[in-house]
């Protein structure tokens, strides 16, 4: 009724519905002996693995236009590449 008041669209069933989330991180790691008390770790990293879309944002207020209308997405795969010594 506050939404009609406004000549706002009512609220469907589906707003109520929870979007998807999926996602995969993974780690790689190869430890390599380099003496004996030294060693070299090289790890590779993958954050959103699946490069899967996740949609964000809309807006928070039950009178605004803009309410349920995703406006962003959670951040795309990200890799990354290490080394670690320890000695």
């Amino acid at each position: 009724d506050l939404r009609a008041t406004r000549n706002l669209p009512a609220l469907s069933k589906d707003f109520l519905k929870l979007d998807p989330f999926f996602n995969v991180d993974m780690r790689l790691t190869k430890v390599m002996t380099l003496g004996a008390t030294q060693r070299l770790e090289v790890f590779l990293e993958a954050f959103n693995a699946t490069n899967k879309v996740t949609l964000t944002g809309g807006g928070g207020s039950i009178i605004s236009p803009s309410l349920g209308i995703r406006t962003g997405s959670r951040a795309a795969r990200q890799i990354q590449l290490g080394l670690r010594i320890s000695f």
